[in-house]
């Protein structure tokens, strides 16, 4: 008997949790192969993308998942996430400001959205060092 599309979900689902990405990812696959396009199953594979290093479609299934709904939270927060890995903290900014006003109580937006000030602070100081060092 073959699974349904909500079976490879939980399998994949249950991949993620044990990190065992590659596995989550091909199970994702299969569900959304077979009609299943939720926000959330979009998010759950864009974490396991991430987390191997593959941000462009990390990023694609983030936007995917706020597409299919702007008022959740995670994908918003997430879509903050991969950008400020690859240091482009002014994106990331407006992405955790979006996430706060859908969520202001939400935490994980909240210590990005610190984070990402920092790396800014940072950058500019680091940028004034290469001037004056220059002149």
């Amino acid at each position: 008997m073959s699974k349904t599309a909500d079976e490879w979900e939980k399998e994949a689902d249950n991949f993620l949790k044990s990190k065992k990405y590659q596995q989550a990812i091909e199970c994702f696959d299969k569900a959304i192969y077979m009609g299943l396009t939720s926000a959330a199953i979009y998010n759950s594979k864009g974490v396991a993308l991430k987390n191997q290093g593959n941000l462009k479609e990390a990023l694609e299934c983030y936007e995917k998942a706020a597409q299919l709904n702007p008022n959740w939270v995670f994908p918003q927060n997430n879509l903050g996430v991969v950008p400020k890995e690859l240091g482009r903290n002014e994106e990331s900014l407006k992405a955790f400001n979006h996430a706060l006003t859908i969520d202001p109580n939400y935490t994980y937006a909240y210590n990005n959205k610190s984070l990402t000030l920092m790396n800014l602070k940072k950058n500019k100081r680091l940028s004034r060092l290469i001037t004056e060092q220059s002149n």
